[in-house]
């Protein structure tokens, strides 16, 4: 199996371009503009390969190919997109597209996996507009046994309220996220 330097390298240039100021390294905050048309890039880029897309309530993307074992634990690659102010372009673009060209040889090569694998490419890494605690989940259950966002098997994700498997996840002072329904593509 061969990855391919130049999409690789396409890709990173393409995200470059996604900055709030251009000639100045890449400046691409969370829940901006910039970030806005990152986003709908590397959605595209997940419909080429016909996975299985969706966002959660803070903008986290993820991208699932189903495996032959459906039930089992889902292996996750990835990282963020968002950067900060003037920073590099390839801190956490690199980890995205590092991840979109595994799912790419895969499909390219016809390989058939047994356990699920999903993309997850994140929002707010580098805490410009959120602060960095916006992914700190405390739980109340058996960690150990965490599947498809689920604890201990329960009907419901974690990261809802209705089974008590965790604690809100505040933002700030002033704002905290709560459940918020996940958009599918």
């Amino acid at each position: 199996m061969q990855t391919h330097l130049e999409r690789i390298k396409k890709d990173l240039e393409v995200l470059a371009t996604y900055t709030s100021t251009p000639g100045f390294g890449v400046t691409r905050s969370s829940y901006s503009k910039e970030d806005k048309q990152a986003r709908e890039y590397l959605i595209r880029e997940m419909e080429k390969l016909n996975l299985k897309i969706y966002e959660d309530g803070i903008s986290t993307l993820f991208g699932r190919k189903e495996g032959t074992m459906a039930e089992a634990p889902v292996i996750m690659i990835g990282s963020h997109y968002d950067s900060v102010v003037n920073g590099g372009a390839f801190d956490g673009p690199v980890g995205c597209i590092a991840a979109l060209e595994v799912l790419r040889v895969l499909e390219e090569n016809h390989f058939i996996n047994d356990y699920p694998i999903e993309l997850i490419l994140m929002n707010a890494e580098e805490g410009g507009n959120v602060w960095s605690r916006v992914r700190s989940y405390k739980f109340k259950g058996d960690v150990r046994n965490i599947d498809n966002g689920r604890v201990n098997n329960e009907k419901e994700p974690f990261w809802t309220n209705k089974t008590g498997s965790y604690e809100r996840i505040w933002i700030s002072s002033k704002f905290r996220i709560c459940k918020k329904k996940t958009r599918f593509y």
